[in-house]
């Protein structure tokens, strides 16, 4: 947008507000072809510190930097995001922004962000509005054998009656619910069982 306005600028050779017409209107369609896009998306923004004139407690005029970076981008494209939040230096998060509560389970309380928040969010990306398995805790035998369950009975229709996950599996793969290069069903971790029955759910509605 700055290369756009200084473009603008160069060729009518006046500056002012006129020259931003153009680039703000491509910005706004930009941004509306992001918020139509089918696949959820993450989006990384450079940022830095602000900084403002002050007075220390001698009077004397000093620079003082904001606690926290602020990114380099327009100021409404963080009012159109779902959840914002910057990492910081030990890969923890702060989060500004959230606007589901469920999707806040996928964010760490404290401590770094790691794969399994990553596993939570791709589980609440396929099920909008679904409670994602806390990702800081383990389930134990007994709650995977209740996913195993869960998934069994969604998959009734499309599992044959044989007591085995085999005829499952190959219509998973021919309808992308899984690749071929995923592991048996029985062997797959809860967050690859929970994304399983959401695409199951999704494909047998």
């Amino acid at each position: 947008m700055l290369d756009m306005a200084g473009d603008n600028e160069q060729k009518s050779g006046k500056s002012g507000l006129h020259n931003w017409k153009t680039p703000k209107l491509e910005h706004a369609k930009f941004v509306q072809r992001l918020l139509r896009s089918k696949i959820p998306l993450i989006i990384c923004l450079r940022a830095k510190f602000k900084t403002k004139q002050g007075k220390d407690e001698r009077g004397k005029t000093v620079i003082i930097k904001d606690d926290f970076v602020s990114p380099i981008q327009a100021e409404d494209f963080i009012f159109e995001a779902t959840c914002h939040f910057e990492i910081l230096q030990d890969h923890s998060i702060r989060l500004t922004k959230c606007s589901h509560p469920d999707l806040r389970l996928c964010f760490p309380e404290k401590g770094p962000i790691t794969i399994a928040h990553g596993e939570a969010l791709a589980r609440w990306c396929a099920a909008p509005g679904a409670n994602p398995v806390k990702p800081n805790g383990k389930p134990t035998d007994d709650e995977r054998k209740a996913i195993l369950r869960e998934l069994w009975g969604v998959a009734a229709t499309v599992r044959g009656k044989e007591n085995n996950w085999e005829q499952f599996h190959v219509w998973a793969i021919n309808n992308t619910v899984i690749g071929e290069g995923d592991p048996p069903i029985p062997e797959m971790t809860p967050s690859q069982l929970r994304f399983v029955i959401d695409n199951t759910r999704k494909i047998l509605a």
